[in-house]
C-alpha cells in the first residue's frame, strides 16, 4: 500500500525504513514476552496490527516539553492543527504551577482556532502525527548532493566543504517560496575544474564563479528537478483533480495532500531555476568556452543576405582576372618581374 500511495515521494523511503524498525521491535518483544506466554497474551489480541496501532496512537501524542526536556504524552495539544509559520502557539512545562501550558505568539480573537507552531516538513508531519497541514510555511523536500571521489580536486573540495560545515554527501532542504542558494553553491563547487576559482566559493553570497559554471550548474539542478517529478505516477495537473475527489478514502487524501505539496516545491524551484537560466547567454563547447546559442542562426541568415550580391561579386572577380589584377606581377617595372621558365616547346 505504501508503494501505491507514495510512488515517487521523498517521504517513501523513510515510511519503508520506520515501519521496518517498528516490526523488528515488535517481533523482539513477541519473541521475550508474548510467544511463552500465550494464555495470558492470546494472540488475538497481542499481534503486530495491534502494536502497530497503539504505536501510531502513542506517537500522535507524543510532544516534547524543552523545559522538562522530555517527552510527554498530551492526548488534547495533539488534536491542535499545526503551522509552520510562527503565528501559532507554543507548548511548555511551567515549573511553578507544575503544569504544561500553551502560550500564544499572539493575539487571537474569540472564536478562532488556535494552532501550535511545528517546523517540520509535511513528510515528517505524515508519519509522526498522520496529518498533513493545507499550508505549511515550513514544508521542504530534501535534495541530496554529494561530491564525486574520482573528481581529481575531491580531496580540495572536500576540505572546502568541511570548512564551512558541510560534508562530501550532504542533504540541502528546498522549500517553494525560496531559490536554494547554498544547494547552488554546492553544485557550484562541484562542477568546479580551475583551482583559481575555489576563491570565489561561498556558502553565504549568492556568487557566480563563470558563466560556464553557473550554465552547468542550473542544468543539473534543472535535470534533477525534472527526474523528480518523473518518478510520480501523475502530473502536477493530475494530482489537482484527484485531490478534489470525493471518494478518496483517509489514507488516499493525506497521500494525495503530500504529493501535491511535493510537487509544488519542486515545480517553483524548476521555475526559480529557468529564471537564473535565462539570462546566460551561448552554450556550453567542446574548448569549454560559450557560444552564442544564436551563432548557428546568425551564420544562416548572413548566407542568405549574401545571395543577392553573388552575381555582382562574380563578375567583379572575372573582370579583375582578365585586366590581370591578380597577376603579382601586374603593373610592376619590367626589371622586377620574375623571368618565366621555358616554354617546353
Amino acid at each position: 500500500e505504501l508503494d501505491r500511495l507514495l510512488t515517487g515521494s521523498a517521504t517513501l523511503p523513510e515510511a519503508k525504513a520506520r515501519k521496518a524498525t517498528l516490526r523488528s521491535q515488535w517481533q523482539a518483544l513477541h519473541d521475550a514476552a508474548f510467544a511463552s506466554n500465550a494464555a495470558r497474551f492470546p494472540p488475538e489480541r497481542y499481534n503486530y496490527d495491534a502494536f502497530a496501532d497503539a504505536f501510531s496512537v502513542v506517537l500522535a501524542c507524543a510532544q516534547y516539553l524543552p523545559s522538562a526536556q522530555l517527552f510527554a504524552l498530551l492526548p488534547v495539544a495533539s488534536t491542535m492543527s499545526r503551522t509552520g509559520n510562527g503565528n501559532g502557539s507554543y507548548v511548555d512545562y511551567d515549573e511553578a504551577s507544575g503544569r504544561v501550558v500553551v502560550t500564544a505568539a499572539r493575539p487571537y480573537r474569540e472564536g478562532q482556532e488556535v494552532q501550535l507552531n511545528d517546523e517540520r516538513p509535511n513528510g515528517e508531519l505524515l508519519l509522526a502525527t498522520g496529518a498533513v497541514p493545507e499550508n505549511n510555511m515550513s514544508d521542504y523536500v530534501d535534495f541530496k548532493v554529494e561530491l564525486l571521489e574520482a573528481d581529481k580536486y575531491f580531496i580540495m573540495k572536500q576540505q572546502i566543504l568541511e570548512s564551512m560545515g558541510f560534508a562530501a554527501k550532504q542533504d540541502f532542504p528546498v522549500y517553494a517560496d525560496r531559490m536554494p542558494n547554498q544547494l547552488l553553491a554546492y553544485v557550484r563547487l562541484s562542477r568546479v575544474q580551475d583551482p583559481a576559482l575555489f576563491a570565489k566559493v561561498s556558502f553565504e553570497e549568492d556568487i557566480v564563479l563563470s558563466q560556464m559554471n553557473e550554465y552547468e550548474s542550473l542544468q543539473l539542478l534543472m535535470g534533477d528537478c525534472r527526474e523528480r517529478l518523473s518518478g510520480y505516477l501523475l502530473t502536477l495537473e493530475e494530482e489537482i483533480k484527484m485531490s478534489q475527489r470525493k471518494d478518496l478514502s483517509v489514507r488516499e487524501k493525506l497521500a494525495c495532500r503530500l504529493r501535491l505539496s511535493e510537487k509544488r516545491i519542486v515545480s517553483k524551484t524548476m521555475d526559480a531555476v529557468r529564471t537564473r537560466l535565462a539570462p546566460v547567454r551561448g552554450i556550453p563547447t567542446k574548448g569549454g568556452e560559450m557560444q552564442d546559442s544564436n551563432a548557428d542562426i546568425m551564420d544562416i541568415f548572413n548566407a542568405i543576405e549574401s545571395i543577392p550580391k553573388a552575381p555582382a561579386k562574380l563578375i567583379g572577380d572575372f573582370v579583375s582576372w582578365a585586366k590581370g589584377e591578380n597577376d603579382p606581377d601586374w603593373k610592376k617595372p619590367a626589371n622586377q618581374k620574375k623571368d618565366l621558365p621555358p616554354r617546353p616547346w
